[in-house]
């Protein structure tokens, strides 16, 4: 799996660098998870953990979710293991 070469890339300080939301919801997320999970595979990984959030109203600050949301790892395979708490699940793959 290659990574497209548009991949976001930060400045200094957290601050983002022009252009930064024109890859926001375009499944940038599902294609660094799926090359994870290549990259673990590789390796010999027998299981990977994820912990993403799930947001708690539709308009979340972007600084929150630097995570991932739950919806994008389950589309990658992952399984919640366990929920410790509502807002952040913990989401396995075994490899």
């Amino acid at each position: 799996m290659s990574l497209p070469d548009c991949l976001l890339i930060w400045g200094g300080k957290g601050k983002r660098s022009d252009g930064a939301q024109l890859h926001r919801k375009t499944g940038m997320s599902g294609i660094l998870i799926r090359a994870a999970i290549s990259y673990c595979r590789e390796k010999g990984a027998e299981t990977i953990e994820a912990y993403p959030e799930n947001p708690y109203s539709s308009k979340v600050p972007d600084a929150f979710m630097w995570k991932g949301m739950p919806s994008a790892f389950e589309r990658a395979g992952f399984v919640v293991a366990e929920r410790r708490s509502r807002s952040r699940p913990i989401m396995r793959y075994y490899l």
